[in-house]
């Protein structure tokens, strides 16, 4: 009896151990977690002054997919969240931010890689406009008269009328901007035209260029300038309705721009050169109506040669 007990207790050991080896195992088989995402860093700080921006928007584009966009918190920095499939491949980061120049470079996506560190240039302030000739004292032609010695003629000659001073010209010079180059920003959510106060006279040849993007909606996306009068859908080309511009002969979201507000809108895109046929302050325009869901801005640049 003795010899059978000590037997069923070397036997319990035995499958003990058998049991934990087989635990031990299991644990050691359990598959790694493979990585699904990683975060691409981009700090944004102004070039001038090295001060972090807070709030500007990050867009990151690979391979022509979808693109990827977040904004900058307190610390300047926005991660953006990439499937890991696009490790190593070659995208493009655009940078925005209100004031400042758009910002676009290609890059390499890297996981654990260091923030991409992005400056950005702060939007040029208009040059000063002409200084106003003052106007030349009236003469009054009249020499000064001691009345208590000169007694008053009974019949006096008639008076000669004072010369009227041109208003014209001097209205002009201060309303006029000196020839050069001037920049401003035209924001795809403002609904009324966005006014220069850049003031042209007629005969004076003005260029203006733009770049950046403006989101349109979730459908159209990110349209440049020049607008469009299609948009990709499902693979697909679909028209975008006329009735959603302001001038149904322009494309879509292109930049507009006019002298005065009594003037008709002209398309001007991403780059247009006219002779102006009036006086008046230039203003800009998207070809837009519903500017309600709008995001993003264009850079505008305007030269004046007289």
């Amino acid at each position: 009896m003795h010899s059978t007990h000590f037997g069923y207790i070397i036997l319990f050991w035995i499958s003990l151990g058998f049991v934990l080896t087989a635990c031990n195992n299991a644990v050691g088989m359990q598959p790694t977690p493979s990585l699904t995402t990683f975060d691409y860093q981009v700090r944004v700080q102004d070039t001038s002054t090295g001060e972090v921006i807070q709030g500007a928007e990050v867009i990151i584009e690979v391979g022509g997919l979808a693109s990827h966009d977040g904004f900058t918190d307190n610390t300047g920095t926005a991660r953006i969240f990439i499937s890991a499939d696009r490790v190593s491949q070659p995208g493009r980061v655009i940078v925005r931010a209100n004031g400042y120049q758009s910002f676009e470079r290609n890059i390499d996506l890297t996981p654990d890689a260091l923030p991409d560190v992005v400056r950005l240039e702060p939007v040029p302030e208009p040059t000063a406009t002409d200084t106003p000739v003052p106007p030349t004292a009236i003469p009054t032609n009249a020499p000064p008269t001691d009345t208590l010695v000169s007694p008053i003629p009974t019949n006096p000659p008639p008076a000669t009328p004072l010369p009227t001073l041109p208003t014209e010209p001097a209205t002009q010079a201060a309303q006029t901007s000196a020839p050069g180059s001037y920049a401003l920003q035209l924001f795809g959510r403002t609904v009324e035209p966005t006014a220069s106060n850049v003031c042209i006279a007629a005969g004076d040849t003005v260029t203006v260029t733009a770049s950046g993007e403006i989101k349109t909606g979730n459908y159209v996306g990110y349209l440049g300038p020049d607008g469009a009068e299609t948009f990709m859908l499902f693979g697909a080309s679909v028209p975008i309705d006329e009735g959603y511009d302001i001038v149904q002969a322009f494309p879509h979201a292109a930049m507009m721009c006019r002298i005065g507000a009594d003037d008709d809108w002209r398309l001007c895109g991403s780059n247009a050169t006219f002779t102006a046929d009036k006086n008046g302050c230039l203003e800009f325009q998207t070809n837009d109506i519903d500017k309600g869901n709008n995001d993003g801005f264009f850079d505008i640049r305007i030269e004046i040669a007289r």
